[in-house]
């Protein structure tokens, strides 16, 4: 990097860092609030904006943790920052900063420079070769199949086997009928990654039809399952795609994934509240399908526009710091340290249950409701979060270390699938997963999170095996491998650097 490109990221970055302090400072004051966290908010942006100083490509060695900045802030600093402006208070923390603060601070501060280790070093191992490709009917023909094969195995699962809320498991499936349906569920997101590929990488319309037309039937499998996340998981994982292998802002993509989540959200609520409540069965309910969404359309909840409804609900919703804050409050006072029992659930979770009956739950949600006492009914699921499940197992150490390790782990996959150096359909599988279930998704217990990730690793692993072809070619035209001049999925940052340094050399020539 010139030191000139050096000067302008600072300079981006430094803006940055006095664009936002001045909205923390005008929040502050606007709001009027007891208590803010300011110093909270500067140093968690300062730590997520970053990449802003070394990240040269978004679908680059640091698109993971581009992606995982971007979502660390939001979890777990986006309802501080609102209720400046509202002078209301989600957070319990107390002090110019808590502990429960600096520990996120310190855990993210280790996690990115243990993703800076590993670029370092996997970057000088990494040797440049064309990577193995799928030939592109074949792509399209195995996503087809895998998401129609995962459509249907989500439909059975939300619809016909848990048909109601907090429904328990017990009776309801054997052994190898739920691992029939889990793998189908597995392979689901795999089907629809494989065809947006050949979308935004062959940019082909017969791609782009079938690719709409999946998400609007997982949309509705999501509406009548009563998941939220199964509907716009599709979006998610297009947009993640988009960026990874053009290395720009889908801005038509994002334009459209936001207005859907604004518009159906509600009416998911509306549905859920009108429709399903007190246990009523979804599969029942998706027979009369027309009458029960006109019936949730006609809701008077949606007429009066609730809170439940609003932006700062829904930030409430993805915001996971008070859970964090409550951690470190209760475990080691008022409920036990696991000593690795929830973490090494990972491993016995890789065992079938059809080898093992009596496996332990590896979502540990009702665990970790009963032993903190957070919610009245025992049976209800509670997220511990990433690094919330480190501090119940191990404290402070085991934060520090787990956040060590899953930056070397991201950072690995971030640097040995680089999209800027080759683009490959087994890499944007990589990639595009890992972002999903270890960054988005970063709510979910250590077990849970790792385990599905672990099992779609083996499943893209044994795609690959199959069905990708090494070539002895370049790449083709438009992805070349040596660029002497900016690439096209350059950042802004970069191409703005660029344009800058040509014009001044003109204006010399000129001169």
């Amino acid at each position: 990097m010139s030191s000139s490109n050096a000067a302008l990221r600072f300079a981006l970055y430094f803006a940055a860092l006095v664009a936002f302090a001045i909205a923390v400072g005008v929040g502050a004051a606007i709001g009027l609030q007891d208590n803010p966290r300011p110093l909270f908010l500067l140093l968690l942006f300062a730590v997520c904006a970053s990449p802003l100083l070394y990240a040269t490509h978004w679908n680059g060695p640091y698109s993971v943790l581009i992606f995982y900045a971007l979502m660390f802030l939001v979890s777990y600093g986006a309802m501080d920052f609102v209720d400046l402006f509202t002078g209301q208070r989600s957070s319990s923390s107390e002090g110019v900063l808590s502990a429960a603060e600096a520990g996120l601070l310190a855990g993210l501060i280790v996690l990115v420079l243990g993703y800076a280790l590993a670029v370092k070093l996997t970057r000088r191992r990494t040797q440049a070769r064309v990577p193995s490709e799928w030939p592109a009917l074949t792509a399209l023909l195995v996503g087809i199949s895998l998401w129609a094969l995962g459509t249907l195995a989500t439909y059975l699962w939300q619809v016909e086997i848990l048909n109601r809320a907090f429904q328990q498991l017990e009776g309801r499936i054997n052994s190898y009928q739920a691992m029939a349906v889990t793998l189908g569920r597995l392979v689901q997101p795999l089907g629809l990654l494989l065809v947006a590929y050949r979308v935004f990488a062959g940019r082909t319309a017969v791609a782009l039809l079938l690719l709409i037309a999946m998400l609007g039937v997982t949309f509705v499998v999501g509406f009548v399952g009563d998941s939220k996340e199964v509907a716009v998981q599709g979006i998610a994982l297009v947009l993640v795609t988009s960026l990874l292998v053009s290395g720009r802002i889908p801005k038509v993509w994002l334009g459209v994934g936001t207005m859907v989540v604004l518009v159906a959200f509600p009416v998911f609520q509306a549905y859920r509240a009108e429709v399903l409540s007190f246990g009523r069965d979804r599969g029942a309910a998706a027979e009369n399908l027309g009458a029960n969404l006109q019936k949730a359309l006609d809701s008077r909840l949606l007429e009066r526009g609730e809170d439940i409804y609003g932006a700062r609900s829904f930030l409430d919703r993805v915001s996971i710091k008070r859970t964090f804050e409550r951690i470190v409050t209760d475990v080691g006072v008022t409920a036990e340290y696991q000593n690795g029992y929830t973490v090494s659930l990972l491993f016995s979770g890789m065992i079938p249950r059809v080898l093992w009956p009596d496996k332990p739950d590896t979502s540990v949600g009702q665990l970790f409701n009963r032993e903190l006492g957070i919610s009245a009914f025992r049976d209800v699921f509670i997220s511990v979060t990433h690094f919330g499940d480190l501090y119940w197992n191990f404290g402070w150490v085991g934060l520090l270390g787990g956040a060590l390790l899953m930056g070397i782990l991201l950072g690995t996959i971030g640097s040995r699938f680089d999209l800027a150096e080759h683009r490959s359909v087994t890499r944007i599988l990589v990639l595009t997963i890992t972002i999903y279930l270890l960054v988005a998704r970063m709510e979910q217990n250590i077990a849970m999170s790792y385990l599905v990730w672990l099992r779609s690793m083996i499943a893209v692993a044994a795609l690959h095996i199959v069905f990708s072809r090494r070539s002895s070619t370049a790449p083709p035209a438009g992805l070349p491998e040596q660029r002497s001049s900016p690439p096209s999925d350059a950042s802004p940052l970069t191409l703005s650097a660029t344009t800058i340094q040509r014009s001044f050399r003109s204006t010399q020539r000129s001169g």
